[in-house]
C-alpha cells in the first residue's frame, strides 16, 4: 500500500491469471518499494500445491544494427527481452532475417516504426511487422514509412533463453518488364535479396490466353501472381485484383485463363532468391 506494507485489496492487483504447471507472468516492472503479495486462490474445491521461482530480471540487451552492416547478435537471459535500433529512410526498402537461432521454439518479434519525431519507439501502435522467428524467418521486403530510427524486439517466450543473429539489407527497386501475347518471351531476373519482379502486358475483356515458364533458375518453386487492370483499366497489384496465384518452377503453367478486364495486366513474381535467378516466361493465346 501507500505505507509500503503488504495490501491484498483489489485496488493493489498488479497482475491477476488462471496458472498452472508451466505458467510466468513474463517480465514485470514493480511499481513501488515495499512488502508485494502472490496470492494463490484456487477453483471451488480444489487441493494441491504450487511450487513458484520468483528471479530478478536484468536491463533488456541492447545495440545497434546498420542497413547493409555486419550480423548482429542478441543475447537473452530469462525474462530478458533484447532490442536492435537503426536509421532508416522513409521509401527505403529494406530486408530482414535470421540466419541463426540458439532458442529453443520461436520467439516474439517486433518491429516499431519511429514515433512522429523520428524517435525510437515501442508503443504498440508502432508496430509495422509481428511474428515468431526461429533460424531462417525473414520479413519479406518492408518499405519503411517514415525517417527515423526503427526498433526490432525479440520477446522470447516464457524462460527461453539464448541468442539470434540478425542480417539487415537494402533491397533494390524491383525488377520490371514487358511482355506481349504470342510476342517473344520474356526473362525476369532478380540479383538481390528481398528483390520481385513483374511484367505488363496488354489485354482485351473475353481474351483467352496461355501463360507458361520454359525456364527457372531459381532453387526452388517461387510465388507467381497475376493481376487484373484496376477500374481505370491500369496496372494494379492491390490484392483484391489477383485472377491467379500459385508457386511456379520450369515447367508451370496457368491452363486458359480468360481475361475479366481491358487494358494492362501484371505479372508479378515473388522470388526469395538470394542471389541471381531469372525466370523465363512465355505468354501465348489460349485454345480450345
Amino acid at each position: 500500500d501507500a505505507s509500503g506494507n503488504a495490501n491484498t485489496n483489489n485496488a493493489n492487483i498488479i497482475y491477476s491469471n488462471p496458472w498452472s504447471t508451466g505458467s510466468y507472468t513474463d517480465t514485470l516492472t514493480l511499481p513501488a518499494t515495499g512488502t508485494y503479495t502472490i496470492f494463490l486462490n484456487p477453483n471451488g474445491a480444489d487441493t494441491g500445491s504450487m511450487t513458484f521461482h520468483l528471479v530478478s530480471v536484468p536491463a533488456d540487451a541492447t545495440g545497434t544494427i546498420s542497413v547493409g552492416g555486419s550480423d548482429t547478435t542478441l543475447t537473452t537471459t530469462v525474462g530478458q527481452n533484447g532490442s536492435l535500433t537503426f536509421s532508416g529512410t522513409a521509401g527505403q526498402r529494406i530486408y530482414l532475417s535470421a540466419p541463426n537461432s540458439t532458442y529453443p521454439r520461436s520467439e516474439g518479434l517486433n518491429f516499431y516504426k519511429p514515433d512522429a519525431s523520428g524517435n525510437a519507439n515501442t508503443n504498440s501502435a508502432n508496430i509495422i511487422y509481428s511474428s515468431s522467428w526461429s533460424t531462417g524467418s525473414y520479413t519479406d521486403t518492408l518499405t519503411l514509412p517514415a525517417t527515423g530510427t526503427y526498433t526490432i524486439y525479440l520477446n522470447p517466450i516464457g524462460a527461453d533463453t539464448g541468442s539470434m543473429t540478425f542480417h539487415l539489407i537494402s533491397v533494390p527497386a524491383d525488377a520490371t518488364g514487358t511482355i506481349s501475347i504470342d510476342g517473344a518471351d520474356a526473362t525476369l531476373t532478380t540479383t538481390a535479396i528481398g528483390q520481385n519482379g513483374s511484367l505488363t502486358f496488354s489485354g482485351t475483356s473475353g481474351q483467352r490466353i496461355y501463360l507458361s515458364v520454359p525456364n527457372s533458375t531459381y532453387p526452388r518453386s517461387e510465388g507467381v501472381n497475376l493481376y487484373k487492370p484496376d477500374a481505370s483499366g491500369n496496372a494494379n497489384t492491390n490484392s483484391g485484383n489477383i485472377i491467379y496465384s500459385n508457386p511456379w518452377s520450369t515447367g508451370s503453367y496457368t491452363n486458359t485463363l480468360t481475361l475479366p478486364a481491358t487494358f494492362p495486366l501484371t505479372h508479378y513474381g515473388h522470388f526469395r532468391s538470394r542471389c541471381d535467378f531469372w525466370v523465363h516466361l512465355r505468354l501465348r493465346l489460349g485454345f480450345l
